[in-house]
C-alpha cells in the first residue's frame, strides 16, 4: 500500500485499510497520534483484544 503523504492522504489509504482488515466502518478508526509522523496510534473502536490478536495473527509470520 502506497499513498503519498499530501494532504492527509496517506493517513486516510490507512484508515481505509484498517477498517477493511477489522470489518468496521472508517468512522471507527481514529488516528490519535503520528499525523505527521511515520509513527502512529490508532483507535479502533469496537475491536476487542481477541478481535485485535486474531486479525494480527494473520499478520505475522510464523516461527
Amino acid at each position: 500500500m502506497h499513498a503519498p503523504p499530501i494532504e492527509g492522504r496517506a493517513n486516510q489509504a490507512l484508515i481505509a485499510f484498517l477498517a477493511e482488515a477489522f470489518s468496521i466502518p472508517k468512522s471507527a478508526v481514529e488516528l490519535a497520534s503520528g499525523e505527521l509522523s511515520r509513527s502512529k496510534v490508532f483507535c479502533l473502536r469496537g475491536v476487542t483484544l481477541a478481535k485485535a490478536e486474531a486479525v494480527l495473527s494473520e499478520w505475522m509470520p510464523r516461527t
